[in-house]
This record gives structure tokens, C-alpha cells and sequence, in this order.
């Protein structure tokens, strides 16, 4: 599996529910709401034949930081199951060539910094497996 290939697809992904203001890297600056792509780390075969790589990516979604209720509305929408701006709904049901598989496991809510300026934030780890080398 391709890094690049794996962080450019979920990027492009989570910008369906981000208007399109999501990059497959940290950025230097944002306007809200907007997500990343950070990681992998990998774990390379994981079975027989090198046949199962796994690796840990981390996703950020990051929403203005006043007022604290907007902020916190906002969230409560990526944090969710389902719904329109569901991180893990969006995430879990695209279609991707780079692997094969991908779960959303956690999501941990806080205050997240871009370029010396500080959001409200969300931090979503996959786990995604695929074909190793």
C-alpha cells in the first residue's frame, strides 16, 4: 500500500462533508471547518505470504473556536455514527482503490492547533488493512 495513495484518497473523501477543505497533510493554515490526514504507521505482514498490511492513520477535523456552543454543535456532528457530516459514515463507506478495508476506532474530541491558531477539534483513528507487498 501507498501512503500518499492512502492519505490522498481519505482526503479526498473527507472533503464531501468539509466542502472540499480537506488536505492528505497537516496544513499551515485552515479556514474552518477543514480535516487532515496524518500517519500511517504501519504494520506489514500481518499474515502468510505477506498477503495483510495494517496501517493507523489518523484523520483531524478542526471547527472555529468560538463561540464554545457553535463549536461544540459542529462536532457533535463529525463525532456521530451516522448523519449527514458523519466522520465515521463518510469515512467507512467510500469507495477506495488504495486498500481494502477501513475502520473509523475512536474519535477523541479537543482543542487542536494549526499554524499557531487554536480550534475545536477532533482527532479520528482508522485502522485500514490491504494488500502487502
Amino acid at each position: 500500500m501507498n501512503a500518499a495513495t492512502i492519505a490522498e484518497q481519505l482526503s479526498a473523501r473527507l472533503g464531501v462533508i468539509l466542502a472540499g477543505r480537506s488536505t492528505p497533510y497537516a496544513p499551515d493554515t485552515i479556514t474552518p471547518p477543514a480535516g487532515y490526514v496524518f500517519g500511517p504507521t504501519s504494520e506489514y505482514h500481518q499474515s502468510y505470504q505477506n498477503g495483510l498490511t495494517r496501517v493507523r492513520v489518523s484523520v483531524t477535523v478542526a471547527v472555529a473556536h468560538q463561540p464554545l456552543s457553535v463549536a461544540w454543535k459542529a462536532l457533535a456532528g463529525y463525532i456521530s455514527d451516522t448523519g449527514d457530516t458523519s466522520v465515521k459514515a463518510c469515512l467507512e463507506t467510500g469507495v477506495y482503490t488504495a486498500f481494502d478495508t477501513i475502520v473509523v476506532t475512536r474519535s477523541v474530541v479537543g482543542d487542536v492547533t494549526i499554524g499557531g491558531v487554536t480550534y475545536k477539534g477532533a482527532q479520528f483513528d482508522l485502522d485500514i488493512t490491504g494488500s502487502g507487498a
